[in-house]
């Protein structure tokens, strides 16, 4: 299972719709691409979506494409109505699985 948040310079795959103009899921996208930019920088291209059914769509990022503290990005499609998808992971050097909680006498977790 996934912590959270995602892990700064950590590979890391976002699952997310496309849905058309009435909130309908996308099936079969085509022409799937998608656009990064890290802390604010440029858009550029970025890696090719892999469509997982019923209009849901995955983006595998890679350590390098996650070591910034913001990644925004938008998942895109040729499919005619269908609108774009954008989101933005916010990365942190730790993760709530990692966090270290202090015992103490009758208050630990």
């Amino acid at each position: 299972m996934a912590s959270s948040p995602p892990k700064k310079n950590a590979a890391f795959t976002i699952y997310l719709p496309i849905l058309d103009a009435d909130g309908d899921l996308v099936a079969g996208g085509t022409a799937l691409t998608s656009t990064l930019s890290g802390d604010g920088a440029v858009f550029a291209a970025g890696p090719v979506p892999t469509d997982e059914g019923e209009g849901f769509y995955s983006i595998a990022l890679t350590a390098a494409q996650m070591n910034f503290d913001a990644v925004a990005g938008v998942l895109k499609t040729t499919t005619a109505g269908a609108k774009n998808t954008p989101f933005t992971l916010y990365t942190a050097v730790r993760q709530v699985d990692a966090l270290a909680f202090p015992v103490v006498s009758g208050r630990g977790v």
